[in-house]
């Protein structure tokens, strides 16, 4: 799914209109990259449920925002054999489609869908140099991951898939991991909004992981929580 509300400039390379921008870059030097926030995780974890969550708590606050289900950026079939998972065909329509929202306003950027378990997003995405990604990794404990993925109606022979790309992704530890184990989506929504004002620190290699006392996404320099923002219910009682 994707969705823009409150309808808004920040280009991808390549094409004529990274062109546009690049060629206005030498007489506007202080355009500062869109802040994008890719929510990734095992399936079922909750990753588009918080997302959507904070979509529209942030559309409803006023802010310009955008929000993309990577999962529907990949539904081509074959698979090329250099690309079985289609990360990289996500990650490169993904930016495209990025780019053409920030060219209609949007100020900030919301993408949930699973990342490459074993290489992350830097290798599909360094060089959208007009994009600032944050990756967010959301986590549980597996009893309550096989809860959630079996509540939402998906298939109980795949938990052993399920369970193969959930130690991928811990073993990788790509981005800033956050545990939801005992998160409602609205709480997972709050700590992804949390951050502060100014400073902080971005990454898109792998971070160790923070006590579980500690928001570990509230360090982070992207630029989400610029006023309250009202709670929300989730699109869906399920989490995926």
């Amino acid at each position: 799914m994707t969705v823009l509300a409150k309808p808004i400039a920040v280009l991808s390379p390549g094409g004529r209109s990274s062109r546009w921008l690049v060629g206005r870059l030498g007489r506007e030097r202080k355009v500062r990259p869109v802040p994008v926030l890719w929510v990734s995780g095992a399936p079922g974890v909750g990753k588009s449920t918080a997302a959507w969550t904070l979509y529209i708590r942030m559309g409803s606050a006023g802010h310009r925002v955008a929000y993309v289900d990577i999962d529907q950026l990949g539904l081509f079939a074959p698979a090329l054999p250099t690309d079985p998972e289609r990360h990289r065909l996500k990650a490169t329509i993904l930016v495209e489609v990025l780019a053409t929202f920030a060219r209609h306003g949007t100020q900030r950027l919301i993408v949930s869908g699973i990342a490459d378990p074993h290489r992350g997003i830097d290798p599909y995405v360094r060089h959208a140099r007009h994009l600032d990604f944050t990756l967010v990794r959301l986590y549980c404990a597996r009893d309550e991951l096989r809860r959630r993925y079996l509540g939402r109606g998906s298939p109980a022979e795949r938990l052993d898939e399920l369970m193969a790309v959930a130690d991928a992704l811990d073993r990788n530890d790509a981005g800033i991991a956050l545990d939801t184990s005992a998160m409602s989506p609205d709480e997972v929504a709050d700590a992804l909004a949390d951050t502060p004002q100014a400073g902080g620190r971005r990454t898109h290699a792998r971070t160790e992981r923070s006590p579980s006392t500690a928001n570990p996404v509230a360090g982070c320099r992207y630029y989400w929580r610029s006023a309250p923002l009202p709670s929300a219910s989730p699109r869906s009682a399920g989490q995926s």
